[in-house]
């Protein structure tokens, strides 16, 4: 793999190769953040670096409406609490929850539930702040059963994801990971480059000691090791309804 100190070096110089080899497929394509990530995703193989831009751009204009995924299309997604935007880490960066103990695979529609991955990923990237270009990940599975298991979602999250958004995940924190995790990773791993495949970190008993080294408590939730109470309003709803259950027996 290429160093990063390639692209301090040679930076401009690749980017503007880049550029001209979209403009001989008719792409105009000035965003010069995009074509350093997608340079640094091909270790600065310019040419392959063109082609994955290029599908991506074919996959965005098949995939993403004009305006965006709107929250309704995905409103059961949403309100499932089965991921999240929540808090920023210390480098500011904000960070996305995933609880997929809240996804019924036998329960979700494919396409929903594909689209709400994007539309969180696209979220994420909307809500950055100046100068930082990368989101973290919460992945907690507590709770996590046979139920949850989701064979094609893990194969859209493990390719799709990481093709056409390179260099936007800093990080992955998996907590609770256990059998199940282990299981799913082997699926996810063979689909990843070896440069995503690294930003995923398994935490073992002292995780929350770790999340602490990267956020601030009041950017985690309680549940988290923080001191924020926020909660979402899927666990609000499941609280109320045990209490009711509980007063009429």
């Amino acid at each position: 793999m290429v160093s990063n100190s390639c692209f301090f070096v040679h930076g401009a110089q690749k980017i503007q190769e880049l550029h001209a080899c979209l403009l001989k497929h008719n792409l105009n394509f000035q965003d010069r953040g995009v074509l350093r990530r997608f340079l640094i995703y091909r270790n600065y193989d310019v040419h392959k670096a063109c082609h994955s831009l290029i599908e991506t751009l074919e996959w965005r204009h098949s995939f993403i409406p004009v305006g965006g995924i709107s929250e309704d299309t995905v409103k059961s997604e949403i309100q499932s609490g089965k991921a999240y935007m929540f808090g920023h880490d210390k480098s500011n960066r904000p960070c996305i929850i995933a609880r997929p103990c809240h996804h019924i695979a036998s329960r979700r529609h494919l396409d929903e539930t594909e689209k709400f991955s994007i539309f969180l990923i696209e979220q994420a990237i909307a809500s950055l702040p100046p100068g930082i270009d990368s989101f973290v990940c919460i992945l907690d599975f507590a709770g996590y059963s046979y139920a949850n298991f989701d064979m094609k979602m893990a194969k859209f999250a493990a390719k799709v994801i990481p093709q056409n958004y390179p260099e936007r995940l800093q990080v992955t924190y998996i907590i609770h990971g256990g059998f199940f995790f282990t299981a799913i990773w082997k699926v996810m791993a063979p689909l990843m480059d070896e440069r995503t495949r690294r930003k995923f970190r398994i935490l073992g008993s002292d995780w929350k000691d770790v999340l602490l080294q990267q956020f601030d408590r009041d950017q985690l939730q309680i549940q988290y090791g923080g001191t924020n109470p926020w909660r979402h309003p899927s666990e609000e709803r499941q609280q109320s309804h045990t209490r009711t259950h509980t007063h009429t027996h």
